[in-house]
């Protein structure tokens, strides 16, 4: 789909993505405060309509693994930058793969996000990623050095998790 702008990114960008555009939330830049961020994020995961977010390429990468924390890694999110510019660019992911993406590729340009919404469905299989990813995480950390315990409560900061849920990732294990 090619978009014909208006004055507005937000409207292009979530025109050309492909995602349900019949209700809308626009929330600008999130936040750097963390409670203030972390209850948009929350918001952001739990609304049945498609959100939609400005970021710069500095902080693009945080935005996105702290929507994984929040939203799963399966959620699928549109990332729009440099709209009506020479490299334009449009492209749709998982969560998961964007963090891939952005890891690789070096973010250059203001970006537009835009996230589905939420389907009201909590996919069995996408909390059995999570909790995969969680647990090779875990093994690194503590292969890298880092006791269980620490390794946990890293986890636990970064993805906004439980220490404990975190720490029987691996107890599990050596039970079975």
């Amino acid at each position: 789909v090619i978009c014909i702008p208006g004055p507005c990114a937000a409207i292009t960008a979530l025109v050309s993505s492909g995602i349900d555009s019949s209700r809308f939330a626009f929330y600008g830049f999130i936040p750097k405060v963390s409670k203030v961020r972390n209850d948009m994020l929350k918001e952001i995961s739990e609304s049945t309509m498609t959100s939609i977010i400005y970021e710069s390429p500095k902080r693009i990468l945080k935005l996105l693994s702290d929507l994984r924390a929040v939203c799963g890694m399966d959620r699928k999110i549109s990332i729009s930058r440099e709209l009506t510019k020479k490299y334009e660019q449009n492209l749709c992911f998982k969560l998961s793969d964007a963090i891939d993406y952005f890891s690789n590729i070096k973010p250059i340009g203001e970006f537009t996000i835009i996230v589905s919404p939420n389907d009201g469905i909590k996919n069995k299989e996408e909390g059995k990623q999570e909790i995969n990813f969680l647990r090779r995480e875990l093994v690194e950390l503590i292969k890298a050095g880092l006791s269980h315990s620490s390794a946990s409560n890293y986890l636990a900061k970064k993805h906004k998790q439980p220490k404990n849920k975190i720490y029987k990732l691996i107890m599990y294990d050596k039970e079975n």
